[in-house]
């Protein structure tokens, strides 16, 4: 879970002792819908204070079905995170604090703290799109109060990071030189990596795109550096592929587009020049970080509809009910009647997806839960992780017999090891009660049957054998391993 160390301690410590109360309840589900709701709530007011309560309701429920819908069918602590900062900028965007007192400026300096203890690096891209607004912001006196709040943040902000930081040294030295080994890892996992026409032929990186990381000092950092630079894509190959990485970039995110589009469509000439070459430079600014993280290949699928509600959310802040009268009501409603469908037929399709992939999850857990006399190695990335339900606790799918990746990389095999009395990894895969599960009905070897042969072989010594196993039902296929020494 998040909260076990990318969260700041304030809110980690927070949930664990909440989940050790009551583990029956998703905790951290229902503070990331909270967090979110406050924004949105926040939103929602400020809109109410600038338009008339139906011009309000009507770009409150586009930005809501067209984002807030989306991010909450997949909510995430990164999505989040980035809430917090919108709404603290939201602040200035919408005027409401000019004439204030100095204590309704801490307000937006709350939010900005409350999104870095989420994650504090999702914070930035929001501020950059929308920091064109804030320069020559209003009058001298609000100028200064800005700086001042965003002062006041960034130092709260930087003594919680010491605190996170400092936190985690005081952990055992054991979890450190884990932690030391996941960072590694999680560098390979994120970066972008060369496309093969013909298979790397050295075992450790073949083991490492099978995800295949059972043997830490076999796959040890320094191996994990080597594979990682060696595999390092050139930039002529970095911009050959952008092309294709930004046609499916709007293929993904068309209805975002669109929403912009119609509201600047609308908007824009009824803005002052200076807002308008502000809302330019805003677009400039996302365009410049779309392109930039496409060319190295770092474009998170979130960042795109982020960026988007924050262009969308500013020319909503940027227009007063005068200018936006000016424009043709009657073609602007049926422009947005036509998202609002879209909308609503995309959400559906999405929690129709959510469902199925959360019944293939469940399906699958079940299987592995009725045979508890077995260990189940779901090879590759094949176990469903990502289908558990934001609406399910985590007491309620206990991991107790199943392996993969991440429970050798988090350290938690240790418990299943100690549970069925073996001694070492090594040692698990001699064991009859282990069956490896894959997605996949295939027959032939696969790549990572190959692999973990090879592995075996050159590691352990050990000639294994993958022999099917008859089942009646169930989801995948099951198979055993058989073992002989090497003479």
């Amino acid at each position: 879970m998040h909260f076990n160390h990318l969260m700041n301690p304030v809110l980690g410590l927070l949930l664990q002792k909440l989940f050790q109360l009551a583990p029956s309840f998703n905790w951290y589900s229902l503070l990331l819908v909270f967090a979110q709701y406050i924004c949105w709530t926040a939103f929602f007011y400020f809109m109410l204070k600038q338009f008339k309560i139906r011009t309000a309701f009507l770009f409150y429920m586009l930005l809501v079905l067209i984002f807030g819908t989306v991010f909450l069918l997949s909510v995430n602590f990164t999505i989040t995170a980035a809430f917090c900062a919108l709404t603290a900028c939201s602040f200035y965007l919408s005027g409401y604090l000019e004439g204030k007192s100095w204590k309704i400026h801490l307000i937006p300096v709350a939010f900005l703290v409350a999104g870095s203890f989420f994650r504090m690096h999702a914070l930035i891209p929001v501020l950059l799109v929308l920091s064109p607004f804030f320069i020559r912001y209003k009058s001298r006196q609000m100028n200064r109060a800005l700086l001042r709040s965003f002062a006041i943040a960034s130092a709260i902000i930087l003594l919680f990071h010491l605190f996170h930081v400092q936190y985690y040294r005081t952990v055992s030295a054991e979890w450190q030189q884990e932690e030391k080994y996941r960072q590694e890892l999680f560098k390979y996992v994120n970066q972008p990596r060369k496309l093969f026409t013909d298979k790397d032929s050295q075992l450790e990186a073949r083991m490492m795109q099978q995800m295949l990381f059972v043997d830490p000092e076999f796959l040890n950092t320094d191996v994990i550096r080597e594979v990682r630079s060696r595999q390092l894509p050139t930039l002529k190959s970095r911009v050959q592929n952008i092309r294709p990485s930004i046609y499916w970039l709007f293929m993904e995110n068309r209805i975002y587009l669109c929403c912009i589009l119609i509201l600047a469509f609308f908007i824009l000439p009824g803005l002052k020049k200076g807002i308008l070459l502000k809302f330019l430079f805003s677009v400039f600014v996302a365009l410049g970080l779309i392109a930039g993280l496409s060319l190295f290949q770092k474009l998170p699928v979130y960042l795109f509809p982020l960026i988007s509600i924050t262009l969308a959310y500013a020319l909503v802040f940027v227009c007063t009910q005068a200018d936006f009268l000016r424009n043709r009501k009657s073609v602007f409603l049926l422009s947005i009647s036509f998202l609002f469908v879209w909308a609503a037929f995309r959400t559906a399709r999405m929690n129709t997806v959510n469902l199925a992939i959360h019944q293939r999850f469940e399906n699958i857990y079940k299987q592995f839960a009725q045979h508890p006399e077995f260990i189940f190695y779901a090879s590759g990335s094949d176990y469903p992780l990502e289908g558990f339900s934001a609406k399910s606790a985590p007491v309620d799918y206990p991991i107790t017999n199943v392996l993969f990746s991440g429970i050798f990389v988090h350290g938690e095999v240790r418990t299943i090891l100690q549970k069925y009395r073996i001694p070492s990894v090594g040692d698990l895969w001699k064991d009859n009660r282990l069956l490896f599960w894959s997605d996949s009905s295939a027959t032939n070897p696969s790549e990572f049957d190959l692999v973990f042969s090879a592995y075996c072989l050159r590691r352990l010594n050990l000639q294994v054998e993958f022999l099917p196993v008859q089942q009646e039902g169930g989801v995948g296929s099951f198979r055993k391993l058989r073992t002989s020494i090497r003479p």
